[in-house]
């Protein structure tokens, strides 16, 4: 992790403790009630409120439906980052930077004489949601992947156990999650969530502001510009990002990238490690994340409609040189997938889907993703110099 020349710069029981909750609840319902009858003389406090209040604190027992994310619509504002709006900066790192928090992944591995050894690496996460029940944060997937143990520091020397909610390799986004119950009240009371603003609404040249726990140096904040905005970035999969100035370092790794309004736009996920390059790193936008991390918290994985097949873009050089067509060279089938049962075979060149041309895997990709897992697609492609059309019914990627 960490050490590529696109660096990556670097299950769940959410009933833990709560029998040790609900005792507590216990003993102080009654505490509880009087305040409610008080609240009900002296504060205009009604007796339906208060019925309500008590239904409702009675009811936290029950599970918890999965928080869900929302962006912040965008507003005007005229804010401009110089040498004298300085103090603006310091505001918001100040707002923001609480919510920002350090992850350490314990991850295992065979040595060279095959013995089981452990390694530490670190990250950043951003707190999107604070309940009763947990405390819920948002981080790249490469940070925790393979991870053994997860370690979240909330605050200075105040170390808890996280679990892994879901992860999705393809957006490299995952959730993880501190029971409540886990959390002493005096921190608990502290900890709060980050605002998400609208990433669709940023231009280019506006104020940046990365807050992270490079290279263990915790709540490290560094300021740029939006440099890019929809920049497609292909490392293992090909993803839209956020490109900025702001210096962003192993250990960056899913923090934040905050907006002049004090908004999450960017979860940080990788930079360009080299001697020659120096300010460019990524992240990914506010709106990209949401449904992600939205269904992550509902399910624990992203469904996505896919052929089924292993994939290498055949460009217009490439063609030539071999006497192929542009498109989709087949590598491998996925056993079990649609593209097997519609018959597609490896070494076919797939030029089309749905008469849509397809030359990289990114259309492919956004084609796919308009599609419904069930579908049917009608796929032209070129075998042995012949073209066929074959039906393939698009089945789920993570099923």
């Amino acid at each position: 992790m960490d050490q590529q020349n696109f660096n990556q710069s670097s299950e769940s029981d959410g009933n833990i403790g709560v029998e040790r909750l609900q005792a507590k609840k216990r003993s102080s319902f009654a505490k509880l009630l009087v305040i409610v009858l008080i609240l009900a003389v002296v504060g205009g406090f009604s007796a339906g409120a208060g019925a309500m209040f008590v239904k409702n604190y009675l009811n936290s027992d029950e599970p918890a439906e999965a928080p869900v994310l929302t962006t912040q619509p965008a507003v005007q504002t005229n804010t401009v980052i110089t040498g004298e709006g300085s103090a603006d900066i310091a505001n918001i790192v100040e707002s923001v930077g609480p919510s920002v928090i350090s992850i350490t992944s314990t991850v295992s591995y065979r040595d060279f004489f095959n013995m089981e050894r452990t390694a530490q690496s670190s990250g950043s996460g951003v707190i999107y949601a604070v309940n009763a029940e947990a405390v819920d944060i948002l981080t790249n997937e490469h940070v925790v992947a393979d991870a053994k143990e997860v370690m979240v520091q909330l605050k200075p020397d105040q170390y808890f156990k996280a679990e892994i909610v879901g992860k999705d390799k393809s957006t490299d986004l995952a959730i993880i999650r501190i029971p409540a119950s886990e959390i002493p009240t005096e921190v608990l009371s502290t900890v709060k969530a980050a605002p998400f603003g609208d990433s669709d609404q940023l231009r280019v040249g506006e104020p940046a502001i990365a807050i992270g726990n490079p290279l263990g140096y915790n709540s490290t904040v560094t300021v740029g510009v939006i440099s890019a905005v929809d920049r497609e970035i292909r490392d293992k999969n090909s993803l839209k990002l956020i490109q900025t100035d702001a210096a962003i370092n192993p250990g960056n790794s899913g923090g934040a990238l905050v907006n002049a309004r004090g908004e999450v736009i960017g979860i940080n996920t990788i930079k360009i490690a080299s001697a020659e390059v120096e300010g460019i790193g990524f992240a990914i936008p506010s709106n990209s994340a949401v449904p992600i991390v939205n269904e992550l918290a509902s399910k624990g994985f992203v469904s996505r409609p896919y052929l089924g097949i292993y994939g290498m873009e055949i460009n217009a050089e490439t063609a030539e040189a071999y006497d192929m067509p542009v498109g989709i060279y087949v590598r491998g089938v996925i056993e079990g997938s649609g593209a097997e049962a519609g018959g597609i075979e490896a070494e076919d060149v797939i030029i089309s889907v749905d008469d849509t041309r397809v030359e990289t895997m990114t259309q492919l990709s956004d084609f796919l993703n308009q599609k419904q897992i069930g579908d049917t697609v009608n796929v032209r492609l070129v075998r042995g110099g012949r073209t066929l059309e074959l039906e393939v019914v698009l089945t789920d990627a993570n099923s």
